[in-house]
């Protein structure tokens, strides 16, 4: 099963944790790929995947590969620019960046789906659990198909000059009301964990330094989040 990835400093000792080398199936998020009613006249609006749970995207941890949207317009929506960008809930309605994708141009013809491998820009390409997608227009109208609907779930945000980077909080999405055909693509990968339990030590740290865990890391793979305990009232701001 799947397994928050959390990297601890407690009392000298470090608790990290990360992907594991085996693949498994792909997991693909977002509404099914067909012709819908409507194109967005609008540029820069952002439009992110909410299907109103806690936990509104991605159901297992692993990285996205790939995306697609579909398009049957012909040449009516070529030659404009789409920028993928991954996001983590913080809240009710607060989401941070965590991953952007290189944008993509539309292809001058479309006739179906589109289908493009997600090159990170900036940030991360991994998701998990209270992850999701989104994607923007850049200073250009839209191309991705989208029907107008009470049971939507996307929820668009008006981004103007503001480029989107890893780490800024966004908050101020619309309601759910439409439905875009888009899907993101990703490798799973369970998850392992390395360190020491999080509870309550005797003792803090009188100096700085580096405190080096001795567990290695079993395999290649990119660490994901790290975490600490500490209940004291004296020791802030460090």
């Amino acid at each position: 099963m799947a397994r928050l990835a959390k990297g601890v400093l407690v009392g000298g000792m470090a608790l990290v944790a990360a992907f594991s080398g085996g693949m498994v199936r792909a997991e693909i998020l977002g509404p099914a790929l067909i012709n819908r009613t409507n194109v967005d006249t609008a540029a820069n609006y952002m439009f992110l995947y909410d299907n109103g749970t806690s936990t509104p995207g991605f159901t297992q941890w692993g990285l996205v590969t790939s995306w697609a949207f579909y398009n049957d317009n012909g040449t009516a929506q070529g030659n404009r620019q789409i920028e993928p960008v991954i996001l983590k809930k913080t809240g009710t309605d607060s989401w941070v960046i965590t991953g952007v994708g290189q944008p993509i141009t539309t292809p001058a013809n479309m006739t179906g789906v589109q289908t493009f491998p997600f090159i990170l820009a900036s940030g991360s390409p991994v998701v998990g659990p209270g992850y999701t997608f989104a994607h923007r227009d850049l200073n250009n109208a839209g191309a991705i198909e989208y029907d107008a609907s009470a049971s939507g779930v996307h929820r668009y945000l008006y981004r103007g000059g503001n480029s989107d980077v890893v780490g800024d909080l966004l908050s101020g999405f619309s309601s759910a009301g439409r439905i875009y055909s888009i899907q993101f693509t990703t490798q799973n990968q369970p998850m392992v964990q390395i360190g020491n339990p999080l509870i309550n030590r005797a003792i803090d740290d009188g100096g700085s330094g580096i405190f080096i865990h001795t567990q290695e890391f079993p395999f290649w793979a990119p660490v994901v989040e790290w975490a600490f305990y500490d209940n004291d009232n004296f020791s802030p701001d460090r």
